[in-house]
């Protein structure tokens, strides 16, 4: 199926300016999963290099360089804390050409698969339609109104400001898996860069922000050498061809350096518990730790991933039935030995410039005291291993059969996310951007399997022993959860400042 010419009907009668009937000034470099190709103002256009034939489902998406990481209070541009956040909640709605009564109702039409979320290191716009007519060139289109175009207004800003206000106050503070990482980014990172808000936790720093602050941001983030266009299920000469044809007469500017993240040791914080009236698992106590890992083009970056699958975790109850992860250190070592344990699971995330490893964990109150400890063992476990060899060997360690069998689970759930066209969609146009290439697949593979048990032994003790300091964040009694640093020294971790 051959997609059709762009020909937009009403509402989408818009007049582009063929600025592309030449390919030559376009750059296309391509290896055996990608082609990528930049237009001559910058704009990026990626596919996939495997594509022979048109597919009935198309998925699509625009991606920026830019999120909350750019965000600060002292800011000279107005790129202050939450703009991000309110672009995302005002995006696919009024532009220069439509209403938003117009945007929605074509939307509609064309199937409402689209999304925009704002991340900490880049704003995504991702949409999927079928190839039917014009519906790839109208979604495009919607695509290019809703990051070239935006028109935002007062009513609308203060509109979003309210529900943001009412989520942070009421919502926010009882997800645990939401509310504790951010804390820990804020505290890691100084609420600078990567520590900026992400997610609002603190509804005031939306007070100081204005419909110019929001132009602000768009003006100075928003170029063509800092977005790219993905497109899964369509061959790179017609995806090319849509896409210089919508955002190649995009004038080129520079774009904005970005500072990079510091880290800063040893930061910790405790929030109240929300009085249990909506949902009884609010009187557990929570706790999140962290420690600060490797840049997303660091080798090591690998066994990170690979200690995190190894940690694995969960919840103390699945609704789909028992036997999921039942095999991850969490599950033997913490789920399954303590009753008093709700919640116990690993997280990894990882950035241009750096990462951070850690576990967040949900407990009975009357536990509170011990969960500093508990989680003090398990870092220290990854330091020491089992060998099974004298009186040292440690029976709790790290083991080779641990890891590749978290291995395995690495590269199970890399193949199985890429049989989503959204999730590669995702993967394709969020590497392209920030990095400006893309790890074949094989490759990853390939370095997941290189990982050995003295590489996860390796970096761990590089990370938890010799590297810098934990963050922490709480939730709950600040005096019951004790001196969290104080245990962790006397498992030899490192608190360094």
């Amino acid at each position: 199926m051959f997609i059709s010419k762009l020909k937009p009907k009403a509402p989408f009668a818009y007049n582009f300016r063929r600025a592309f009937t030449d390919f030559s000034g376009v750059k296309t470099i391509q290896d055996k999963f990608t082609v990528i190709s930049t237009l001559p103002n910058g704009f990026k256009i990626v596919t996939n290099n495997n594509i022979k034939h048109n597919h009935e489902v198309v998925a699509m998406g625009v991606y920026v360089d830019a999120g909350s990481r750019v965000e600060s209070k002292h800011s000279l541009l107005g790129l202050l804390p939450g703009c991000s956040k309110l672009i995302e909640k005002l995006s696919f709605r009024t532009t220069a050409n439509f209403s938003e009564t117009d945007m929605l109702n074509k939307l509609e039409l064309l199937g409402g698969n689209f999304q925009c979320v704002a991340n900490r290191d880049s704003i995504m716009y991702q949409a999927s339609c079928i190839n039917k007519q014009n519906q790839v060139a109208d979604m495009l289109t919607a695509l290019r109104e809703t990051t070239v175009n935006p028109r935002y207004i007062e009513s609308k800003i203060n509109d979003i400001k309210d529900i943001l206000q009412i989520e942070s106050e009421f919502h926010t503070p009882s997800q645990k898996d939401i509310v504790l990482p951010e804390l820990i980014h804020q505290l890691a990172f100084g609420n600078e860069t990567l520590g900026s808000q992400s997610t609002i936790t603190d509804p005031s720093i939306l007070h100081d922000i204005t419909m110019s602050n929001l132009y602000n941001y768009h003006q100075a983030m928003y170029t063509p050498s800092n977005m790219t266009l993905a497109m899964v299920g369509v061959k790179h000469e017609d995806a090319l061809k849509l896409g210089a044809e919508l955002f190649g007469d995009i004038p080129p500017q520079p774009t904005l350096p970005k500072e990079k993240p510091v880290y800063k040791p040893n930061n910790s914080i405790c929030i109240p518990k929300k009085a249990p009236v909506s949902n009884p698992l609010e009187t557990f106590s929570h706790i999140a730790i962290a420690y600060p890992t490797f840049d997303i083009e660091n080798k090591d970056t690998y066994t990170v991933a690979v200690l995190q699958s190894a940690l694995g975790g969960g919840s103390s109850f699945s609704s789909g039935g028992p036997g999921k992860g039942l095999y991850s250190r969490l599950y033997t070592q913490v789920l399954g030995r303590y009753g008093w344990v709700d919640h116990c699971s690993a997280f990894n995330y990882s950035y241009k410039e750096t990462g951070l490893l850690g576990m967040i964990c949900s407990v009975e109150n009357n536990a509170t005291s011990v969960v500093g400890e508990l989680l003090a063992q398990q870092f220290y476990n990854l330091c020491v291993p089992y060998t099974g060899n004298g009186p040292d060997s440690n029976p709790d360690g790290i083991t080779d059969e641990q890891v590749q069998r978290a291995k395995v689970q690495l590269k199970s759930s890399l193949l199985m996310g890429l049989e989503s066209k959204i999730v590669e969609l995702e993967d394709m146009g969020r590497q392209v951007c920030m990095l400006g290439q893309r790890v074949p697949i094989d490759e990853m593979l390939k370095n997941v399997e290189k990982v050995t048990l003295e590489d996860c032994v390796r970096v761990s003790r590089q990370l938890f022993v010799q590297g810098r300091g934990p963050t922490i964040a709480m939730q709950g009694d600040k005096k019951e959860f004790g001196d969290i640093l104080g245990k962790f020294n006397n498992y030899g971790l490192s608190t360094k400042k």
